[in-house]
């Protein structure tokens, strides 16, 4: 249909797009999300998370709060929180609306972007985990995924895997 379609064209997904424009709450709430927040994360999170967290708690979407839900997209989109305590918020919304920004920054749930600090992480776990850096320099891929648990433990979750991934190929290349 029609709206399938301009959710297509805003680079949605085919299953996403199907889904959403079929069920009108999900659009309703897809509407509004996408115009203030990137629309294939929007796609993925209505769809996916969303709906899980409805379904979960038996709920209708229209029972989760859109304004905290989008304010959840938002500090996701400006990885401002990983994907983790992004899903982790929304299944505490399904229980009862609350200031997603706030507890963010009250709980100091928001990502550990500060490079230094991240630096400092790898290079403890590096320290920690000799035997896994002798793999990965051996050309063993999956060692490397060892030493970032341990950063995203040292982290309690709140570093970006992507930028751990990054910081340690830097420092085990050097």
């Amino acid at each position: 249909d029609a709206k399938e379609q301009r959710y297509l064209a805003l680079g949605v997904g085919e299953t996403d797009a199907r889904v959403i424009s079929q069920d009108k709450e999900l659009a309703r709430v897809f509407e509004l999300a996408a115009a203030k927040v990137e629309p294939v994360l929007v796609g993925k999170w209505v769809r996916r998370e969303l709906a899980r967290v409805a379904n979960y708690n038996s709920l209708c979407v229209g029972d989760i709060d859109t304004t905290q839900f989008i304010a959840l997209l938002e500090l996701l989109s400006e990885r401002k929180v990983t994907e983790t305590t992004a899903q982790r918020l929304l299944e505490e919304l399904g229980a009862g609306s609350f200031d997603v920004r706030g507890r963010v920054a009250a709980d100091g749930l928001g990502v550990v972007a500060d490079a230094g600090a991240l630096e400092g992480m790898c290079k403890e776990a590096i320290a920690e985990a000799p035997q896994a850096v002798s793999e990965y320099r051996a050309g063993e891929e999956k060692a490397l995924n060892f030493i970032i648990g341990i950063v995203m433990r040292k982290s309690k979750g709140k570093a970006e895997p992507k930028l751990v991934k990054e910081h340690l190929h830097a420092l085990l290349s050097a």
